[in-house]
Formats: C-alpha cells, structure tokens, sequence
C-alpha cells in the first residue's frame, strides 16, 4: 500500500515540481492506494486502486510511465507522460 504524498507537473504543462491544480486531482493527494509495482512498464499506463475515496474504492490511471525513482526508503518518484508522483510506500502492506 502507498500514500499519494503530492502531485506535479513534470514540466510539460507547468514549471516541473509545481503542484497540479486541475480539478481533475482535486482529493487524489493524501489518499492511500493499492498498486503493484512489480507490474509496472515504461511506456506504458499504470493504475492506482484508490481505496481513501468516500463513495468507495475506485481505479484511477496514469499516462504513459517515464520512469520511477526511489528517493529514499520509503519515497518513490512515478513520472508519466503529464504528471509526478509522489508516492510513499506505508508500513505493512
């Protein structure tokens, strides 16, 4: 399980590392998420089961994967196509 800890814009839309404001991710940071890591490919969509949302779980899906980078133990960084990630790996899942 992992924590959705922020959400920029890769440089694409907006100055890189500058947090996203389109409605669209409105509630998605700080929200908890299943996702397996082991599946993911560049290039490719990756998808987050988002299990914090208040009218139940629901799936959310990246654009294309650019590259994942591990920041310290526990912090990885998801680039795609339109975002980054920030995402923190939790405690005993």
């Amino acid at each position: 399980m992992y924590k959705i800890k922020g959400i920029y814009h890769n440089g694409r839309k907006g100055p890189r590392m500058e947090p996203v404001t389109d409605a669209k991710y409105d509630g998605l940071a700080g929200c908890r998420i299943l996702w397996d890591i082991s599946e993911l490919k560049q290039f490719k969509s990756t998808t987050f089961k988002i299990i914090d949302d208040f009218f139940g779980s629901w799936r959310w899906y990246t654009s294309e994967v650019l590259q994942l980078t591990k920041r310290d133990e526990k912090i990885y960084e998801l680039e795609t196509a339109s975002t980054i990630y920030v995402l923190e790996e939790l405690d005993g899942d």
